[in-house]
């Protein structure tokens, strides 16, 4: 970070990302345990269960909305991280129940990649280089980190001899271009780099947010599979011949 830890800002800045970044893993751990329980019921196919997913999911999100808007409710400790905790434990509830279940090394596997880049980009966007301003730091460096990814994504298709293998690979590094901003931006705005004081009051409603953050990349990691082989069933000559002749 730019300030040091000796200096006002830089000492509440720190406990700022100390108290959301404990409350986050925590629920992110918890989130880990519930994705990995399905597979872990062999009696019954719990997942996915479309009417869970939706009770999950309108609970959790209008509950965060409501939280989000109300001002009075967010400064209420601890109740406020009482019900953060409960929208955090809904939404994950709710991913676990949208996808079918997977082995646990695939869970553990798929979290990692998450957690590693999820700390790289919050570690980039928590540092400022001096005299730089915010938006120029997170735009040229979203732009290095897509002209690296594609660069990659490229010698990937040009030396894998699987197909669909590296469309995988290269969803991967798409979600991660996408998760790029969005991710950094948070990671300045909890730094108080946009103008703003590190938010000491909203660290649960930020804690969501990181929760969140996971749970929308696992979900679509998770979907990785289906996408790219769809997208190498699109690709073959004779599916597009085919959906031609049904377009005519």
């Amino acid at each position: 970070m730019s300030d040091q830890p000796h200096n006002g800002v830089g000492r509440l800045r720190l406990k700022v990302w100390l108290w959301i970044s404990v409350a986050a893993l925590v629920v992110i751990v918890l989130a880990i345990v519930l994705l990995i329980l399905p597979s872990l019921i062999i009696t019954k196919s719990l997942v996915p269960n479309v009417v869970a997913t939706y009770i999950f999911f309108v609970l959790g999100l209008v509950a965060l909305c409501v939280y989000a808007c109300v001002t009075w409710l967010r400064r209420q400790f601890p109740y406020d991280w009482v019900i953060c905790g409960v929208i955090a434990v809904l939404l994950a509830f709710g991913t676990v129940s949208v996808l079918h279940e997977r082995e646990p090394p695939q869970v553990l596997l798929l979290s990692v990649e998450i957690l590693i880049m999820l700390v790289l980009l919050l570690l980039f966007g928590s540092y400022q280089l001096p005299n730089w301003p915010t938006i120029a730091q997170l735009l040229i460096g979203w732009y290095l980190f897509a002209v690296l990814a594609s660069f990659i994504v490229v010698m990937v298709f040009q030396y894998m001899t699987d197909t669909l293998c590296a469309i995988k690979v290269a969803m991967h590094f798409a979600l991660w271009e996408v998760a790029f901003p969005v991710v950094v931006f948070q990671a300045q705005v909890i730094s108080g780099f946009w103008d703003n004081v590190p938010p000491l009051l909203d660290k649960p409603l930020c804690s969501v947010m990181l929760v969140l953050d996971f749970l929308a990349c696992y979900a679509f990691l998770a979907c990785v599979d289906d996408i790219a082989t769809f997208i190498g069933y699109f690709g073959k000559a004779s599916s597009q011949k085919f959906f031609m002749r049904l377009m005519e």
